[in-house]
């Protein structure tokens, strides 16, 4: 072996070691990111499988509870699920709401007038108040006409 042909077989040499020890490197690696999504493959079905676990264990509380709720007072199945309030709770009785179709709007012409200003139609003031277009019209008319008086 010459002495120039040293270094140059050293270096190769050197180079097929790094070459082989980033094709192990790269293996390595390859084997942990398989191994992780396995591990979290395995985590997520256990997860799922706690979760319906419990779900089915809820639910078979919700039934006891519901059937024991039934046992001690038969009407208890009307009531409904989802309670306003207590009286609600103990009677099953639905508070009825008021009729108010009768009710008349009182005509307050400064409230009129300053929903007016705010930009509401005359048609939704008609419709809020109860009254026709051409009264809103009108009321609003001698409103300006009483601002206009006050102002001179």
């Amino acid at each position: 072996m010459a002495v120039s042909d040293f270094p140059t077989e050293r270096s190769r040499q050197r180079a097929a070691e790094r070459e082989q020890r980033a094709i192990v490197r790269q293996a390595e690696a390859a084997a942990r990111i398989e191994a992780r999504a396995a591990e979290r493959e395995q985590a997520t079905q256990q997860r799922e499988q706690a979760r319906l676990a419990r779900r089915s264990e809820e639910m078979t509380r919700a039934g006891t509870r519901q059937s024991s709720r039934t046992d001690l007072d038969p009407s208890a199945e009307d009531r409904p699920k989802r309670r306003q309030s207590g009286a609600l709770r103990r009677t099953g009785t639905v508070r009825e709401e008021r009729d108010t179709r009768g009710y008349q709007t009182t005509v307050d012409v400064d409230r009129l007038v300053m929903l007016a200003q705010r930009g509401t139609s005359v048609a939704g003031l008609a419709g809020a108040f109860g009254i026709t277009v051409e009264e809103v019209t009108a009321l609003l008319a001698t409103a300006a006409d009483t601002d206009a008086d006050a102002d001179a």
